[in-house]
């Protein structure tokens, strides 16, 4: 949530250009409070604590640039704080609920211990649970005991998601600052003088799946809205972080992103669309992240403008909401919309800076389809780079087809970075990511999950299926995903109770494209925590012809003949004259969804002609070749015979009429009608035996 006025400096290499905070405290060389001395926030004296080295772990960094709306936003929460009540904070994504709990705990010295709420969060999620160890049982504090009893500032992170039910049993916490341990043997927790509590609750609207606190939980709390930041105090923020000569990007990106959220609030923009957009100060940031490290400071340069295309054109998935967005943007930087326009075409046909070789022993490991980096997927990969350089958490978005989890996987391989995918769906809790108590001979052990071992290794995570989860799942990832990097572990866990995501550790989400509202998808809150990547799929008969042409190679090396181009364009003629009749219902209509014939269709052709480029082919029967094939002459060497084959099994095969299938033959033989067979297959096994891939298995 908290994320405005934070700023980390990895995130721009060597560069840090935090603003400090304004108070009235001494710190000693270690960094913490020294005893006796007041902390003055927001023109309030308040006390700052002694703690130990351990809780200082406990006590996040968080900068804020002091602005007039902070100031009052820190006032408000200040006071009640003060005087033991407990907090609601309301507020949009980005305003900064956490980043105020955050500052205000770092000027005083003092732990935060936060936790994620969701569907499933039960009672002993917060007040701990046994574990069992071969001497015995053994009671570990759940994240709420331990505030209570030391003393830490519990944040109830998005607590409307838990279930009221759930939450009336921690009453006697919001009333009066006491904890019957159930769980445990009855005895009481009473809390700690320092201990507060704060929830946390977005607004209903625009956050799928929300609901407001009821009253009888509601009322044990004050709530505080938060105020939103006027565009000149956004503005102010943005040059407070980043070196004066930015000034001008920072002002024009908020600018232009006001613009943004108004038109999709008036659904002048994305209305059609079914996903959810949303631009504040996180995105805002981002972009100037990214700007600082390549140095674009001017506004007036085209790779600034390049930069403006990949955060503020390419989100949206639609080509007419890409052009209502291209208009916004020329109306913002004053700039003729036509040559904006074509300065967007130009953008989206930019050769790629990394070359294919970069990507070239990372195309097939043996394991999986061949998987063919094409100019389209270098651009692709080329972005994907830019974003972990950067720091950021990534989404990739994009249908089935678009083959997401391939290009990380080639990604990863081509950099040597270690790479963990963790596969979602509906219905997994979070001890299946997070980890648990499993036996071990006659007791049991913490064992990690797979979340939690990649975080302590440092690899990249990618979550695939994100939008399939259940919010139980995604929402405890809410820290993880925000700035603060962390996870916190459940009770039972061994060793560190919080696993913090550092050095080359990335999170990636993989989600598909929503298509009908009765499919699930994220909130605009969990997508604004990430930089949003659409990963089209490949179909034009170009995009076609060149997947064709690589696997070729692959298959055959290389070949720059008449012959082999003739092949590759009616190869890539008949396969998006398929896909058309496929999409047009002119094929394939009595089955119950529509089917598209996609880029491995053509592969698995082209892996079934290497297979058996080298092996005489027996004549089909006189009357076969009559009946479908009236040039028989073309069939010397069988080579026509292992491509027919081929385009039976893997485009006729998948239709359930015999007159489709027959339809797909004859457009095969159509397209193919007098082709030089011998020359063309002869040319195809000589390349073969120079350029064997034994270890390629077809999937």
């Amino acid at each position: 949530m908290g994320f405005i006025g934070t700023f980390f400096a990895e995130q721009l290499l060597h560069h840090d250009y935090r603003v400090s905070a304004h108070s009235e405290t001494e710190f000693t060389p270690e960094g913490g409070f020294r005893d006796g001395i007041m902390a003055q926030i927001a023109g309030i004296t308040i006390e700052s604590a002694d703690i130990s080295p351990a809780e200082k772990q406990l006590v996040f960094h968080q900068e804020l640039v002091l602005t007039q709306t902070t100031l009052k936003n820190l006032q408000k929460i200040l006071y009640p704080l003060i005087e033991g009540q407990n907090l609601l904070l309301v507020g949009d994504a980005g305003v900064g609920k956490n980043a105020l709990v955050y500052y205000i705990n770092k000027m005083r010295n003092l732990p935060t211990v936060r936790f994620s709420f969701n569907q499933d969060t039960l009672p002993e999620d917060l007040s701990g649970s046994f574990r069992v160890l071969p001497t015995g049982f053994q009671w570990n504090n759940g994240p709420l005991t331990e505030a209570l009893e030391k003393g830490y500032t519990f944040v109830a992170d998005e607590m409307n998601l838990a279930s009221p039910e759930i939450l009336k049993r921690f009453i006697s916490v919001f009333d009066r600052r006491r904890l019957a341990l159930l769980e445990k043997d009855g005895s009481e927790v009473t809390a700690h003088e320092r201990f507060s509590f704060v929830a946390t609750q977005n607004p209903a609207r625009g956050f799928e799946g929300r609901k407001n606190l009821p009253e009888s939980i509601a009322r044990h709390f004050t709530t505080i809205y938060l105020d939103h930041y006027p565009a000149h105090e956004e503005q102010e923020i943005l040059r407070g972080l980043y070196p004066e000569e930015f000034a001008a990007a920072a002002d024009l990106v908020v600018t232009l992103q006001r613009a943004l959220e108004t038109a999709i609030w008036k659904n002048e923009l994305a209305k059609e669309d079914l996903e959810h957009y949303h631009f504040n100060l996180r995105t805002a940031q981002r972009f100037m992240n990214r700007a600082v490290v390549a140095g674009l400071a001017d506004t007036d340069a085209p790779a600034f403008r390049d930069l403006i295309f990949t955060f503020f054109v390419e989100v949206f998935r639609l080509e007419a909401d890409r052009k209502a967005a291209l208009n916004i943007v020329a109306a913002t930087l004053a700039f003729d919309a036509a040559a904006l326009l074509k300065d967007f075409e130009i953008f989206l046909g930019q050769n790629p800076e990394l070359p294919p070789s970069a990507y070239a022993a990372a195309e097939n490991d043996g394991s999986r389809m061949f998987f063919p980096i094409t100019a389209g997927r270098l651009r692709i990969l080329e972005k994907i780079e830019a974003s972990l350089d950067a720091n950021d958490n990534l989404l990739m978005e994009g249908d089935d087809a678009a083959r997401m989890l391939e290009l990380l996987t080639c990604y990863a391989a081509a950099h040597g970075r270690p790479f963990t995918e963790i596969f979602l769906s509906r219905g997994m809790h979070t001890s299946d990511i997070i980890g648990a108590l499993r036996p071990f001979g006659n007791s049991v052990k913490w064992v990690d999950g797979p979340l939690t071992a990649a975080l302590r290794r440092g690899d990249v995570i990618v979550l695939e299926n994100i939008d399939a989860a259940g919010s139980e799942l995604v929402e405890k990832l809410n820290m993880l995903l925000d700035h603060a990097g962390r996870l916190a572990l459940p009770p039972e866990a061994e060793g560190e109770a919080i696993l913090k995501k550092e050095g080359d550790c990335r999170i990636i989400a993989i989600k598909r494209t929503r298509k009908s509202r009765n499919q699930q998808t994220i909130s605009r809150a969990l997508r604004n925590r990430f930089f949003n990547l659409h990963v089209p799929v490949i179909e034009t008969q170009g995009e076609i012809a060149e997947v064709i042409s690589l696997a070729l190679v692959s298959e055959f090396g290389e070949d720059d003949s008449a012959l082999r181009k003739t092949l590759v364009q009616k190869l890539s003629l008949f396969h998006t004259k398929a896909d058309e009749a496929a999409r047009e219902k002119k094929i394939g209509g009595n089955l119950a969804e529509t089917i598209r014939y996609r880029e491995e269709h053509i592969l698995r052709l082209i892996a079934h002609t290497a297979r058996y480029s080298l092996t005489p082919q027996p004549p089909l029967p006189k009357e076969e070749v009559e009946k479908n094939h009236p040039s028989p002459s073309v069939r010397k060497d069988g080579g026509f015979e292992v491509m027919q084959r081929a385009v039976d099994i893997y485009y006729a095969g998948m239709l359930m009429s015999a007159e489709d299938r027959e339809q797909i033959r004859r457009l095969f033989a159509r397209i193919f009608t007098d082709m030089p067979w011998d020359d063309i297959f002869a040319g195809l096994a000589e390349g073969k035996k120079k350029n064997p891939h034994d270890a390629r298995q077809t999937r």
